[in-house]
């Protein structure tokens, strides 16, 4: 939970917008960080400007950590490696307008490693294809989206039916989840009883112990 704040509550994620903009505030508070020590190191500088340069770069600061606040943990990691993989680039008015269409295309597609696609896909897909009974597979939109990306079917005999329909396939994740529990539990409770049975053991070995030894 995020921490509370006086004042007007903002929300705990940022929106892809808000994002883009704090991302862009950040880099600037870098930039305005080097300026100032560039600036330091001339001579005849005028104090009153470098006072509004401080100025400046201290209460942006200030602003970033007050929204800061209002994230949650999770948010505000996110935040920090978005703002860690972006770099300004200055660039003239002709490239720029080439350089922003270029980056437009690239925001309208997600990149993903295939770490994360296997971690959402064991997590989406034993309450979506491990369970389906639909007929009208041809229209499911998840079906499309793994096609497209070329995902292996489960089914590779599926005739009528989705490729990717588990309980078509004969396979019943429900009860595959199941044994493995148990096969979890067993072996817990196995080790669990070697334990005792060691615990057992040493108590009745030191009881031994103390009645073989002499009197003093």
């Amino acid at each position: 939970m995020p921490p509370k704040t006086r004042g007007m509550e903002m929300n705990s994620y940022l929106s892809s917008n808000e994002k883009i903009l704090f991302t862009r505030i950040t880099l600037l508070t870098g930039l305005l960080e080097e300026t100032i020590k560039t600036y330091e190191g001339m001579k005849n500088v005028d104090k009153g400007f470098m006072r509004c340069l401080r100025s400046g770069n201290t209460w942006t600061m200030k602003a970033l950590e007050k929204r800061r606040e209002f994230l949650t943990q999770d948010a505000a990691i996110d935040l920090i490696k978005n703002v860690s993989h972006t770099e300004l680039i200055f660039t003239p008015t002709d490239k720029a307008k080439k350089e922003f269409d270029r980056v437009k295309e690239m925001t309208g597609t997600l990149h993903m490693s295939l770490e994360d696609f296997e971690d959402w896909y064991c997590s989406v897909i034993p309450f979506t294809c491990g369970k389906c009974t639909r007929k009208d597979y041809e229209k499911c939109k998840q079906r499309k989206f793994m096609m497209k990306f070329s995902c292996v079917p489960v089914n590779l005999k599926a005739t009528c039916t989705c490729q990717y329909n588990y309980l078509d396939a004969g396979i019943d994740l429900e009860e595959i989840a199941r044994q493995r529990r148990e096969a979890e539990s067993k072996k817990n409770g196995g080790a669990n009883h070697d334990a005792k049975d060691k615990v057992q053991q040493m108590r009745k070995n030191n009881s031994g112990t103390e009645q073989s030894r002499p009197a003093s």
